[in-house]
Formats: structure tokens, C-alpha cells, sequence
């Protein structure tokens, strides 16, 4: 299971609302070719269904894929046009894919949140940090700036001083599969 799917915002959305989509949702997003994205692993079709009027699709239940969604979602006539989605890239997730998955599901979250408190999100500062599950331990590493080579002899071979301790207070680094993104606080 991919880390995302582990955060307390996509169990959110998974979960739903008593198994239905979370009433205040926002619609999807098109890209310049006037197609749907769709992200990793939505399940609920947030299709704005009545001329940009906000009503979203009248199918409130999960979807069992994002496949079954997708086939859904062309069903759907915008303006006596059938909806098209917009493709995935082929292949594994990097980490900047995992990233941006994640912050879209705490996007979304936030979002939801806002509009059924009334708040105006663009008003909200201060970001939410991306959680952990317990447990899990966060891998911390060097800043790029601090970082002087890829192994301590390249360091010595290169004449550069022992790096300076760790600010964990500026960002983490995810590390997943191998790679590495830093993430501010």
C-alpha cells in the first residue's frame, strides 16, 4: 500500500460520509484540454453535474476502482459533450507523485471542511502538516545544503568539514523508495 493511503485525510475520504461521498466536496478540476483529473484512488464521482452550479453528480456511493469511476465520469455530457479524463502517466509512483497525491487528499479535506464551516480557505495562512501513522518513523536527512557527498570518504577526498547538526525545526525528508523530498514544516 502506498504511503498516501495511509494518511488520516484519504482514510477520510475513503470512509466517506455513512458510506456516501462527503456532502461538501469540491468538483473536479479540468486541465487545459477541458478533461477531468482524476487522482490516485478517488472513488466518488465530484463531477459539477448542473452547468457550474456547484450540484455534484447524483451518484453518491464509492466506486469498487478508479477505472469503474473513470468509465463513469464518460458517461457524462457536459454542454452535449461527452466528458473525457485526463490519462495517467504509465509507470510507478515517484516520490514528487506520492507528494502530490498526498497534499491533494489534504487539500481536499480541508476544503470539505471549509465549505461545511463556512470559512473562506483562501483566508487560512498557516499550512497543515502532512502526518504520520504512530509508528512510523520519520527519516531525517541532511538539507541539501549540508549535505557534502555521498559517502563520508568522498567527503575527506573533497577537504569539506563534518557537516553541521540537523534544524529539524525547517522541514523532513520523506524518503520512499529510495528517493528523497523534503517536505518544509
Amino acid at each position: 500500500m502506498l504511503d498516501y493511503m495511509k494518511q488520516p485525510d484519504y482514510v477520510w475520504y475513503k470512509t466517506g460520509q455513512d458510506e456516501r461521498r462527503h456532502a461538501n466536496l469540491p468538483p473536479f478540476e479540468f486541465n487545459e484540454e477541458s478533461q477531468v483529473k482524476v487522482m490516485p484512488s478517488e472513488i466518488y464521482c465530484r463531477l459539477d453535474c448542473s452547468s457550474l452550479s456547484g450540484r455534484l453528480c447524483h451518484v453518491e456511493r464509492p466506486f469498487l476502482s478508479v477505472s469503474n469511476l473513470k468509465t463513469h465520469i464518460k458517461g457524462h455530457k457536459i454542454n452535449g459533450q461527452y466528458v473525457a479524463v485526463e490519462r495517467r502517466r504509465p509507470g510507478s509512483f515517484s516520490v514528487d507523485d506520492e507528494y502530490a497525491v498526498t497534499v491533494f487528499y489534504r487539500d481536499l479535506r480541508r476544503q470539505a471542511e471549509a465549505m461545511a464551516s463556512g470559512r473562506n480557505i483562501e483566508d487560512e495562512t498557516d499550512p497543515v502538516p502532512i502526518s504520520t501513522q504512530a509508528g512510523d518513523p520519520i527519516q531525517y536527512e541532511l538539507p541539501e545544503s549540508e549535505q557534502i557527498g555521498e559517502a563520508s570518504e568522498r567527503g575527506e577526498q573533497l577537504g569539506a568539514a563534518s557537516p553541521s547538526p540537523i534544524d529539524h525545526s525547517e522541514s523532513f525528508h520523506l524518503v520512499y523508495r529510495g528517493r528523497t523530498r523534503a517536505i518544509p514544516l
